[in-house]
């Protein structure tokens, strides 16, 4: 039982450190779409939906999957899978990105947006998936559970063998 909430507590904490990556990967955009809001009292659904703020999305997470291709690359082992999600998510996502600023700098709308505002999210969603896919380890959380573990024996232990010699502790 103890080993299960080592488990549940090792994978929370490897949760927890892929949620701060995302939170500070997308800060300027949640402070842009909250600054566009408190100046122009604009419904935020509605910030969300601007090309611009579409578009911020789309190029920070193709730098998110940029450098997790890079690390993917760097390793001895690499997954097909992988490697082909991202750089079919990248292709994909900067395409609807050079879409969105010809759109943005001509002022006109040529490509359907619901067909965009689509792509995005779905282009968002495989990114996080590959995220978690990426930066989960279940070598870290078995780490912390022979860390957890061995700290539990150490605090049963109540003396130790060191070169002949027994020490009470």
């Amino acid at each position: 039982m103890q080993k299960t909430w080592w488990f549940i507590r090792g994978s929370l904490i490897e949760i927890g450190n892929i949620f701060i990556l995302l939170i500070i990967s997308y800060l300027s955009i949640i402070i842009n779409i909250f600054i566009i809001f408190g100046i122009d009292s604009v419904k935020l659904g509605d910030i969300v939906k601007r090309q611009d703020i579409v578009n911020m999305i789309l190029t920070t997470g193709i730098s998110m999957l940029a450098g997790i291709l890079v690390l993917e690359l760097s390793k001895a082992k690499i997954r097909k899978g992988t490697l082909f999600s991202i750089l079919g998510n990248c292709l994909l996502a900067s395409i609807l990105s050079l879409i969105l600023t010809i759109q943005i700098e001509k002022k006109e709308v040529f490509f359907n947006l619901n067909i965009v505002y689509f792509m995005t999210t779905l282009f968002f969603v495989i990114t996080l998936l590959i995220v978690f896919r990426t930066n989960y380890s279940f070598k870290n959380v078995k780490e912390y559970i022979r860390i957890q573990q061995t700290a539990k024996n150490s605090r049963d232990k109540n003396k130790f063998k060191i070169d002949d010699a027994e020490y009470k502790v």
